[in-house]
């Protein structure tokens, strides 16, 4: 019933199934490298249901179109179509970590463990927020799941593509269409209007022109800022500025959102704001927001919190399981 890769094959069959630490994958695309002894795969995961299947399907097509191929040295055992039934999972996981650890090595052989063992799923159209206090890894964590640094030890999945198995265009490529980012201080560009800060990701995108600035008047009217189209940030509230990033952070339209400390420079009322913005687009495009927060009015719309200290995860809860108060949370550690 199972077969390995002929030793002499140069291109496989266009689509099979095969079994990777349990899990059930299709190909639509395989090819054997004799030279250098290894399978080059564009794989779907097919343990989802059949309408995110068929959204896989075409994100697919795009991952083999950009060339991001995931890659597994030796033989592979395939299973035909009907060997066991597939799983259908009621929650799809868009990012996974596995055992991240992150070290950095001083001088005197010292050693900080910024990341000390990261186990961690996170759900497509979750809202995650993560707290602890300075130092305890947040930062790094973020910079994991960002693509911006590769761990020491263990693995991040992002939909499934291992970060630390991509190059440099790849990479780029990964953070310009499946990522986002907000940062505290707005970081928009002081010389660009609202618009132009707005299409300037799709324009990296290869998107024309034309089609970028159609988009981004649609994504100013989605975050409130319809009319502010022409103005630069020094005409602007911080409240504004902050639509802007948000409005930058979905240009490409994005599966994840990284959030880091998006109301800390904010007033309450403007703060409210961003978050029940955030909490729409979570809502209408499904897209997963991670945010690093200690706003009490962001935990209280987030679907789960988790608790880092020390590099490692501290607990991570459901958010009905928590008293949240105006001040804290009931349990909290000191």
């Amino acid at each position: 019933m199972a077969r390995t890769i002929p030793p002499t094959s140069k291109k496989l069959a266009s689509a099979f199934f095969f079994s990777l630490h349990g899990v059930l994958y299709l190909t639509i695309g395989a090819f054997h490298s004799v030279k250098r002894r290894e399978v080059i795969i564009i794989f779907l995961r097919i343990d989802i249901s059949p309408a995110a299947a068929a959204a896989c399907l075409r994100q697919g097509e795009s991952f083999k179109r950009k060339g991001l191929l995931k890659r597994w040295r030796g033989q592979l055992i395939f299973l035909r179509q009907g060997d066991f039934p597939v799983k259908q999972n009621e929650e799809d996981i868009v990012i996974r970590a596995i055992d991240v650890k992150r070290h950095y090595h001083g001088t005197g052989g010292v050693v900080t463990k910024a990341l000390d063992g990261v186990n961690l799923d996170v759900f497509r159209g979750e809202y995650l927020s993560i707290m602890g206090p300075s130092g305890s890894g947040k930062s790094t964590l973020f910079n994991m799941i960002g693509g911006i640094d590769s761990p020491t030890e263990g693995m991040v999945f992002i939909d499934e593509i291992d970060v630390a198995q991509l190059d440099s265009y790849e990479l780029a490529w990964l953070r310009c269409h499946k990522i986002g980012y907000i940062f505290q201080s707005y970081n928009i560009l002081p010389v660009l209007t609202a618009l132009e800060n707005v299409t300037l990701p799709m324009i990296f995108a290869g998107n024309s022109p034309n089609e970028a600035r159609e988009k981004g008047m649609d994504i100013l009217k989605t975050v409130g800022l319809g009319d502010r189209a022409l103005h630069r940030p020094f005409e602007m509230s911080g409240g504004q500025q902050q639509r802007v990033a948000v409005g930058r952070a979905i240009a490409n339209d994005p599966v994840i959102i990284l959030a880091d400390e998006p109301t800390a420079n904010l007033d309450v009322h403007t703060g409210e704001e961003i978050i029940d913005l955030l909490n729409r687009l979570r809502d209408d495009r499904g897209i997963t927001i991670i945010s690093a927060t200690h706003d009490m009015k962001m935990l209280n719309v987030s679907d789960r919190i988790l608790w880092i200290r020390d590099g490692k995860v501290q607990r991570l809860e459901k958010r009905e399981d928590l008293d949240i108060q105006v001040g804290g949370i009931e349990g909290e550690d000191p």
